[in-house]
C-alpha cells in the first residue's frame, strides 16, 4: 500500500508529477482566476526545451487525473492548494 503525503503549494510553488533523467515534468498552482474556479499549470522540460499549460477546475472538484497521476485534492483557496499525489 502506497503512502501518501498531502502537500500544500502557494501561488507559484510546484511539485514533481514525473522525475526522469532527461525530462521532468512539474505541476505549479497558478490560483484562482475566478471565484469558483482554479488553476493547474503544467510544465514539461526535456533538456533545455519546456512547455507549459494551464488546466482549469471548478473549486468544487475533488478529484483530478494527470499524467497518469491520480491528484485528491483537499482544499483550496486563492493562496495556496492543498493535495495529494498517487
Amino acid at each position: 500500500m502506497e503512502l501518501l503525503q498531502e502537500i500544500q503549494l502557494a501561488v507559484g510553488e510546484e511539485t514533481y508529477l514525473k522525475k526522469g533523467i532527461l525530462t521532468q515534468t512539474y505541476l505549479v498552482y497558478a490560483g484562482m482566476p475566478g471565484p469558483q474556479v482554479f488553476s493547474l499549470a503544467v510544465i514539461h522540460t526535456r533538456g533545455n526545451n519546456s512547455s507549459a499549460h494551464n488546466l482549469y477546475w471548478s473549486r468544487n472538484t475533488r478529484q483530478v487525473r494527470i499524467h497518469d497521476r491520480e491528484i485528491s485534492i483537499v482544499d483550496v483557496s486563492d493562496q495556496a492548494i492543498r493535495l495529494t499525489i498517487s
